[in-house]
């Protein structure tokens, strides 16, 4: 039987701030913000993630990637993964939120994510995380960590560094086992000497330092995919756990973005930022509009004349750079 080593990914962008020594990213509780309701696809929480079907390159089919309350490891919710049963290896993604970690170059950080199957045969899917890197500026993805949780009972995870051939498991490292119905806990631990370690129920499993080390300074975002076997997995507790409290400019949470979605104008507002430039691009990279700013605290970019979708908004200011998703009607 074949399963799946992925890596490919769609983007989705929202903006994350913290002055806290650790901060729940998401726990797809319907008392957070995205206010998650039990039964909907994650598609719909448009703010916060997009969806990716790797069969006909379009979004999951509705029911497979879902609010529920049959698992959590924090609150009553989760996110679940449904397998679809008709095993032509097809993938089914979820793309989260970008989150800018620029301001924490040079320190120890760690990522963190539960998850939990009820089932682990050479039947059942796989589970994949991986976090990428995203440059604004040259438009370019790169993916830099990845843990699989294979069909096999074997938690592999990746080694940039290793011969990424199919015949050595296309730089895959096996690093512990797991079971059914059971939690686990997996961490992606930036540490000060630019090396990563990732650590399943507290335990170091595995420790390399990327070819590029240019990719852990910047914005990322995390993916989570199974294929489409007969095993149903649940994620939960997405967390960034700090070095130190106020590393993250907290200028930058500030900025008010509404409406969104809008239909002709976005304002953009901050308290405690000056905006100098507001720059809207596609999901392709293309820059699409760029307004210029003589520091305003309050901002207006009319999007009339743009086409509907989502578009990544970059925001410009003395406080430095942040970018937010926002959705043309």
């Amino acid at each position: 039987m074949k399963k799946l080593l992925l890596t490919g990914a769609m983007l989705c962008v929202a903006y994350f701030s913290a002055n806290a020594q650790s901060q729940t990213i998401t726990s797809f509780e319907e008392s957070e913000t995205a206010a998650y309701i039990v039964g909907d696809d994650i598609g719909t929480y448009t703010t916060q993630w997009s969806t990716y079907s790797s069969a006909n390159d379009d979004d999951v089919d509705a029911g497979v990637i879902t609010i529920s309350d049959a698992w959590a490891s924090e609150g009553t919710q989760s996110l679940m993964f449904s397998p679809l049963n008709n095993q032509d290896d097809e993938a089914n993604y979820a793309i989260g939120p970008l989150y800018d970690f620029s301001t924490l170059s040079g320190t120890a950080f760690e990522l963190t994510f539960d998850t939990r199957t009820n089932v682990v045969s050479t039947t059942s899917s796989n589970l994949g995380y991986q976090l990428t890197n995203y440059d604004a500026t040259a438009n370019t993805q790169t993916t830099f960590a990845k843990v699989q949780f294979d069909y096999s009972g074997t938690i592999l995870v990746w080694d940039s560094t290793e011969d990424q051939s199919e015949d050595n498991n296309y730089g895959y490292v096996e690093a512990t086992g797991f079971s059914a119905a059971t939690n686990y806990t997996v961490k992606v631990r930036f540490n000060v000497d630019q090396s990563l370690t990732y650590i399943v129920n507290g335990e170091e499993v595995y420790t390399f330092t990327p070819a590029d080390t240019s990719v852990l300074n910047g914005s990322y975002y995390p993916v989570f995919y199974t294929d489409d076997y007969n095993s149903t997995w649940y994620v939960d507790n997405l967390t960034i756990a700090l070095p130190t409290a106020g590393v993250v400019n907290p200028s930058l949470a500030q900025f008010a973005v509404y409406p969104n979605p809008a239909s002709s104008v976005i304002n953009v507002s901050n308290t405690d930022a000056l905006v100098n430039n507001i720059a809207l691009t596609d999901l392709n990279g293309r820059t699409v509009k760029t307004v210029k700013y003589s520091g305003a605290s309050d901002a207006q970019v009319n999007i009339a004349d743009l086409a509907s979708g989502v578009y990544l908004l970059t925001i410009s200011s003395d406080k430095g750079t942040t970018t937010k998703k926002v959705v043309k009607e």
